[in-house]
């Protein structure tokens, strides 16, 4: 037990710096932030990194979740121009 502990504990802290400076990363090329929204954006940004496990996936299924809407979208245009090109419609 004491090994699953350490193994798990071992993988949290070697991501985490790896997540903190990507995300740091995407943080400092925004130019146009206020220094009230930059101190925010430190908190935020200390946050998500503690807290990595949750906010990884539920960024990930955020993401499928824009990925599937622009599918949708997609999908709705092609069947209303096959519609509209349709001679019998």
């Amino acid at each position: 037990m004491e090994m699953l502990a350490f193994a798990i504990l071992t993988c949290y802290f070697l991501v985490m710096p790896i997540l903190f400076l990507k995300w740091l990363g995407f943080f400092m090329q925004d130019k146009d932030m206020s220094k009230t929204d930059r101190k925010l954006s430190w908190a935020v940004l200390t946050i998500a990194t503690l807290l990595w496990p949750l906010t990884l996936p539920l960024a990930y299924l955020e993401l499928l979740d824009k990925v599937k809407r622009y599918e949708r979208r997609a999908k709705m245009v092609g069947v209303s121009l096959k519609t509209l090109s349709d001679p019998t419609f």
